[in-house]
């Protein structure tokens, strides 16, 4: 078997897609036209704008704490607790003792 004719006919558009008959212009290659850029300035540190009235406060020594006269009832407050926590915790170990104590009498005594 045999190859049937092509479905397309080649068509040439060279001659309509090109200018026929002009020369082509002259062309020149050039580098950068434009100036370079200049260093950027640094940028200033930020103030904030002042409002309201300056004011100013004289704190002379000891007016904000005398450690002395102010310390004295924190340290009771600390030892009174630490005191008393002491205490309950002894009683605790006081009353389980008792209990396993009466536990062991009450078992003995069931025996």
């Amino acid at each position: 078997m045999r190859p049937g004719p092509q479905a397309r006919i080649e068509v040439d558009l060279t001659y309509f897609l090109t200018e026929q008959g002009k020369k082509k212009p002259q062309e020149n290659n050039e580098g950068i036209q434009t100036d370079e850029f200049l260093p950027k300035p640094a940028t200033p540190p930020y103030v904030p704008k002042k409002t309201g009235i300056d004011e100013w406060t004289q704190v002379w020594d000891y007016d904000l704490f005398n450690y002395d006269r102010e310390v004295i009832p924190i340290l009771n407050v600390v030892v009174d607790k630490t005191l008393e926590q002491a205490l309950l915790e002894v009683e605790e170990e006081t009353e389980l003792q008792n209990i396993d104590k009466f536990k062991k009498e009450c078992h003995r005594r069931a025996v």
